[in-house]
Formats: structure tokens, C-alpha cells, sequence
């Protein structure tokens, strides 16, 4: 509604009103509602606590096991289990070796082709064991990696496909911390510690207690070595555009597309992990082949009178080997340590079934919905805010085809029922009806495809505009519809003239389009969804007076031939609207159309002039900076 439109409703009895509405109606209002609100407060608080108690009762419930393993992903741990304890036990072992040919050694003095066969036997066991190490410590590496690498994607694809089946209330918990961020740092914590970290920790906890029992044998003292662990903190976000997701139910696609990466991922883990079992096999082949070569030389000078064997040089090495193992135990351990604590909270995500579950196959999913809406005496309060009720006692009706408004200050409620409505949460008390029928009997993802959404800032996905546009579409749609509903949305025209029309690459939030372009976007996105309700939550609030007018009339195709609910700013977008609901508080205080509620000259009438006032204040600094 224009300027003009407005002063001629409200001017012939603005003056005549002026002395009656002031300050006292406001002030009278409001004490009724606080000593109404006194009232309940107790009886509320009570629900509130009711529900909480509820919801414990049924954690247990909301619960679901760990997801189970494959048993053949199991056999690679088995076998790597298996070759890090045997790899483990060669050098211990060696040393017994190495002990016999001490006290051969001593014997054969005197005999100097003794000697030299004893020397080669020696020296062909170590080739040995280096040749073995080279393919058990690459076998045994290259299963580790591969195990553990098959479990992170798996762990990935159930943390993200958890995420994007929870209600609200999770995502509502700020300190529940970054849910991108742990799905980067923590499954990456949790690979570290179950591929080849934990092969070496297996490895050297092996080393320590084959070397530490040899030494006993043997005769040598112990050393004991403190173990530690290290926690670290991540910086956390959260995620963004999730309404959005469940609104136009993309799950599935967006998980789809994700397991595609992440098989990418998984391939170039697989290979920097063989890559670096190669060069841990080649180091340990190398450290046995220098064994040999020592073991050669030491023999040579025991030959030549220089230097003398004997037994205490076995615990002398059992225990050097179990020393150097314990040493480098607390960084795989750490590793380890992290990855239980990661594993933790990814799993508490993965485990937890929300109260509203978009996976579920249960509630009706038939048909399509007449578009009939009831609030019936709604009482809501939100998660994180219980003691806070937003809604109190809501009732509002709308029939099939109708529009009806919402208006009142910032915090009345208003937006509260439009995600109540897309059963992003469930209302504490009262009941909404769709068609008759309570909204829980509803299939989550089922309802939210038969509601179309157009928010004040309308989330765009980084890809083609027309795969944005296509988002909510529930068929395939030909060229010429895209053409045809982009028109009725007043975005064809910039779309053509964008560098590659439809297919031109948006930035992530729609940042290369202006605010008008990205909403009529939006419109034209729930447009092709085709919705039973549309939903628009002070879609053209933000924008400038021209592309204001460019988007309203997107809306109003928006709105044909479908039950609307609108939450509109500026009241002259809502003179049409067959009712009109004036909220404050949580409560409606008044309802009717138009002509009606400003003649009633109460609150809605009230608001229309304070805005009138606005709208020449700013006309006014307009012409003033004009003039400058």
C-alpha cells in the first residue's frame, strides 16, 4: 500500500483518535498481561519441568546402538593386530640370537672356520629377519591404513547423515560446538589413532614387554617411563543454511553428493598411507641389515682379542630395545588417547535420535495437503530458553486458499510459528492442525515438501543458479518452465544477464546477486516446490523501495492458489490479506482484515501510524540529503 493509500486512511481520524490512544492503553495493556502472566507463571514453569522429566525418561530410548561393523572389516585389524606383534618381537628376539652367538663364540675361538661359519650363519639369520621385516612391516603398515581409512569414511557418512536428521534443538545449543569444524578435526583425530598410530603402539607395547621379560631372564635393572596425554581445544562454528535444508528436505542429496568426495578422500588416504608404509618397512629393513653388519664386525674384533662376549651384553640390548620402545609409546599413545575422546563426541552425535525424525517412515505421506491450518491454544517455549514461553496460549485458523498475517513487535512470536508449523520443534502445549489432523501425524519430511518458505535472507547454495531454482522441485522440469515460473518470480530478466545465464556459478550465500535478486531467487525456488502453504517471513524487509516493489509482486504469484502465512514489517504489504493477526507477547490481542481492526483504532491501528510517522521522518532525511 502506498504512502497516499495509507494518509487516507488514516488522516480523517487521526486527529479526532489522537488524545485517546497514548501511552495509557500501552501502559494498561501490559498490566493486564503481567498479572495474567503471574498467574500461569508457576502452573508453566511446572510444564516446562514435566517435559524436561519426560524427555529424560526417554533418553534411553532416543538412543540407538553403535552402528554395527562388518565382520570382513574386521579381518584387516586381526591380521595388522597380528603382524605388529610378530615385527614387534624381532628385535627381542635377535638379542637371544644374538646371546647364543656370544657364547659360540667364546668356543670356537680356536677354530677359526668355526668361527667364520658361525659369523656367516649369523649374519644370513639377520638377512633373513631385514628380508621378513621388508614385507610383514609393509603388509602389516598398508592393512592398518586401509582399515583405518574404510572406518573414518564410514564414521563420516553416518556423523553426517546424523547431523542432518536432528531437530532444531540441536543446533539451537551453541555449545554443542562446531559441527563442520569436528567433522574435519575430530574424524581426522580419530584416523590418526586407529590406523597407523595404533599398528606402532601395538608394535611398541609389544617391544616393551618382550624386552623388559628378556631382560629379567637375563640379569638387567628396569626403567620405568611416566605416560602422558594431550587435549586439545577446537575453535567452533556452526552450520549454515540448515532450515533451509530441512525446509526443501535435501538431505539425501546433499549426503549423496557428500559419500561422492568422500570417496575421493578415502583413495588419496589410501595411498599417502601406503606411501608411508613403504618408508617405515624400508627404515626398519635398513635398521636390521645394520644390526647384521655390527653384529659381523663386533665378531671381528672379539677375533682379534680386542673385545670379549659375554651374557651381559644380552640385557644390555633387551633392555636398550624396550627403553627406545617406552620412549616412543606416549606420542602414539596420545594419538590414541585423542582419537577415544573424538570418537566420543562423534559418536554422541551419530547415536542420538531426535524427537522429530526426517528419517522416520512413520506418519501419513499420502496425497497432498488442502492447505487448512489450526492453532490450537499453543503454548511454546524454546529449548535452550525454557523458562522464556514465547507463545501463549496461540490460536489462529486459516482456511484452504486464505492469507493471513502476522504483525507485532520484535519477539511476539511471530516467527516462532512459522518453524512450529515446518515441525522444526514441537509445541509444549495446545495442538496444530493441518487438514484436521494433529501435525504429528505427519511424516516430518513429507510435511516440510508440502510447505514453500521464502525467509528475510534466503539461503543460496555454492553451485548454478539453476540448480539452485531446482532445489525444491518434485519433477522434472523442462527449460521453458524454468523460463516461464522465472518470469513470474521477476528474475528472468537478470538471470539472461548473467555472464552463463542459468548456469553461471554463485558464490556460497548467493554473495555475487544483490539482496532483491537473491529473494526473487528464493520465490521462484519455492515456486517450482509447488507448495500446498507458503510460508514468507518478512521476505522484503531488508530491501530498498524498488526492489521491495519487484519482490512483492513475485510474492503475490508465490501466494496464488495456496494458503499463505505471512509475517510481514511494513504493514502496507498486508492490506489484502484476508486476516490479520496482531501479536504481542506471545498472544494474539487482536484479528481481523484491515478496514476492520482500523476502525476498532486499538493496537494494529496504532502501529499503522507510528509507521506512517517513520515513513515521513525518513522521506524527510531523504529530501534533506537531496538538498546537501
Amino acid at each position: 500500500m502506498a504512502k497516499e493509500e495509507i494518509q487516507q486512511d488514516i488522516y480523517p481520524s487521526f486527529h479526532h483518535n489522537q488524545d485517546d490512544v497514548d501511552d495509557d492503553y500501552d501502559e494498561d495493556k501490559l498490566i493486564d498481561l503481567e498479572v495474567e502472566q503471574m498467574k500461569t507463571k508457576e502452573q508453566y514453569l511446572k510444564k516446562i519441568e514435566s517435559t524436561h522429566a519426560d524427555d529424560k525418561s526417554v533418553k534411553s530410548n532416543n538412543k540407538k546402538k553403535n552402528p554395527s561393523v562388518i565382520p570382513h572389516q574386521l579381518f584387516p585389524v586381526f591380521l595388522a593386530t597380528l603382524g605388529s606383534i610378530g615385527i614387534s618381537a624381532l628385535q627381542p628376539v635377535s638379542i637371544i640370537i644374538f646371546g647364543e652367538f656370544l657364547a659360540e663364540f667364546g668356543s670356537s675361538m680356536s677354530n677359526v672356520d668355526e668361527l667364520l661359519n658361525n659369523t656367516i650363519k649369523m649374519i644370513l639369520i639377520f638377512v633373513y629377519i631385514g628380508t621378513g621385516i621388508i614385507v610383514g612391516g609393509y603388509c602389516t603398515h598398508a592393512l592398518w591404513v586401509l582399515s583405518g581409512e574404510n572406518q573414518v569414511k564410514r564414521i563420516r557418512q553416518l556423523y553426517v547423515h546424523s547431523i542432518l536428521r536432528q531437530d532444531m534443538t540441536r543446533f539451537d545449543k551453541a555449545e554443542e560446538g562446531s559441527l563442520t569444524t569436528r567433522l574435519a578435526t575430530d574424524t581426522q583425530m580419530i584416523q590418526d589413532g586407529i590406523s597407523e598410530k595404533l599398528g606402532l603402539m601395538v608394535q611398541l607395547i609389544a617391544q616393551v614387554i618382550a624386552g623388559f621379560i628378556i631382560a629379567f631372564v637375563k640379569g638387567g635393572d628396569l626403567l620405568a617411563q611416566d605416560m602422558y596425554a594431550h587435549a586439545g581445544s577446537i575453535a567452533e562454528q556452526v552450520f549454515s543454511g540448515i532450515r533451509t535444508v530441512y525446509a526443501f528436505s535435501l538431505q539425501d542429496r546433499f549426503s549423496k553428493s557428500y559419500d561422492r568426495e568422500l570417496d575421493k578422500v578415502c583413495a588419496t588416504g589410501v595411498r599417502r598411507g601406503l606411501f608411508m608404509g613403504v618408508q617405515t618397512a624400508a627404515f626398519i629393513f635398513v635398521l636390521f641389515y645394520t644390526y647384521a653388519l655390527s653384529f659381523w664386525y663386533g665378531a671381528k674384533l672379539v677375533n682379534e682379542g680386542t673385545l670379549t662376549g659375554d651374557i651381559v651384553l644380552i640385557a644390555f640390548f633387551a633392555m636398550l630395545i624396550g627403553i627406545m620402545s617406552l620412549l616412543s609409546l606416549p606420542l602414539n599413545l596420545a594419538a590414541v588417547a585423542s582419537a577415544c575422546g573424538a570418537a566420543y563426541r562423534i559418536f554422541e552425535t551419530i547415536d542420538r535420535i531426535p524427537d522429530i525424525d526426517p528419517d522416520s517412515l512413520e506418519g501419513i505421506k499420502d496425497g497432498k495437503l488442502t492447505g487448512q491450518i489450526e492453532f490450537s491454544k499453543v503454548d511454546f517455549a524454546y529449548p535452550t530458553r525454557s523458562d522464556i514461553q514465547v507463545l501463549k496460549g496461540f490460536s489462529a485458523k486459516v482456511e484452504p486458499g486464505q492469507t493471513i498475517a502476522l504483525v507485532g513487535s520484535s519477539g511476539s512470536g511471530k516467527s516462532t510459528t512459522v518453524q512450529l508449523l515446518q515441525r522444526f520443534y514441537d509445541v509444549l502445549g495446545g495442538d496444530i492442525f493441518l487438514d484436521g489432523k494433529s501435525i504429528k501425524n505427519y511424516n516430518a519430511q513429507w510435511l516440510r515438501r508440502q510447505i514453500g518458505v521464502v525467509s528475510q535472507e534466503p539461503v543460496l547454495f555454492n553451485m548454478s543458479v539453476r540448480k539452485n531454482l531446482l532445489m525444491g522441485a518434485t519433477h522434472t522440469v523442462t527449460d521453458g518452465e524454468i523460463v516461464e515460473v522465472c518470469k513470474k518470480a521477476n528474475c528472468h530478466s537478470f538471470i539472461s544477464q548473467l555472464p552463463q545465464g542459468y548456469d553461471t556459478m554463485i558464490a556460497q550465500q548467493g554473495g555475487m546477486l544483490s539482496g532483491g535478486q537473491k529473494q526473487q531467487i528464493a520465490i521462484a525456488r519455492a515456486i517450482f516446490k509447488n507448495p500446498s502453504i507458503s510460508l514468507l517471513d518478512e521476505a522484503a524487509s531488508t530491501l530498498d523501495t524498488k526492489s521491495k516493489r519487484i519482490v512483492q509482486q513475485a510474492l503475490d504469484v508465490a501466494s496464488e492458489n495456496r494458503t499463505t502465512l505471512m509475517i510481514a514489517h511494513r504493514l502496507s504489504t498486508i492490506r489484502n490479506a484476508d486476516t490479520i493477526i496482531v501479536m504481542k507477547q506471545g498472544e494474539v490481542v487482536e484479528q481481523g482484515n484491515h478496514n476492520d481492526l482500523f476502525e476498532k483504532d486499538g493496537v494494529y491501528a496504532d502501529l499503522v501510524r507510528k509507521q506512517l510517522i517513520a515513513m515521513e521522518q525518513e522521506e524527510g532525511q531523504s529530501d534533506d540529503n537531496r538538498d546537501d
